[in-house]
């Protein structure tokens, strides 16, 4: 197949509607309703990455530090995260969830999981296992891009 600007739009429009259908259902969780969206995708890259450091997340998401900073703040506020001091280097400051933070992961997990119950019971194992593979070659795409 020859790669034409064509294709590369229907790349975009494609990944554009995945993004949107993701997010769509992240709303129905009433504490997500009152984040900001970056303020979201740290709390759930921080969720998801056990304990991180202020310019990981800055690095990994695309983000200036001061952004970073200032969601961090309104996290902390809220109290979803919590930061702890590097015990090697206290120049770092560690930054995991709180209990607080956890019960809310653990409820978007548990909403998560009923969607993909449902997936799973529409589709079928092999279309799952399918499914799957699309997830790692999409991973895989957006790893090479994000080398660029």
């Amino acid at each position: 197949m020859e790669l034409n600007i064509e294709f590369a739009k229907e790349v975009v429009k494609n990944i554009m509607e995945i993004t949107t259908n993701f997010v769509n259902f992240i709303p129905q969780i009433s504490e997500f309703e009152e984040m900001s969206t970056t303020e979201l995708y740290i709390f759930l890259f921080i969720a998801t990455n056990d304990k991180t450091f202020n310019n990981e997340i800055s690095k990994k998401l695309g983000v200036s530090k001061s952004t970073v900073s200032m969601s961090l703040k309104k996290l902390i506020e809220n109290k979803l995260i919590e930061t702890v001091e590097d015990e090697k280097d206290r120049r770092y400051t560690m930054i995991h969830l709180s209990e607080n933070g956890q019960k809310l992961f653990n409820k978007f997990l548990s909403s998560f999981q009923t969607i993909l119950d449902g997936v799973y019971k529409s589709f079928g194992n092999e279309k799952i296992q399918k499914l799957n593979e699309c997830f790692d070659s999409i991973l895989e795409f957006s790893r090479v891009i994000s080398k660029k």
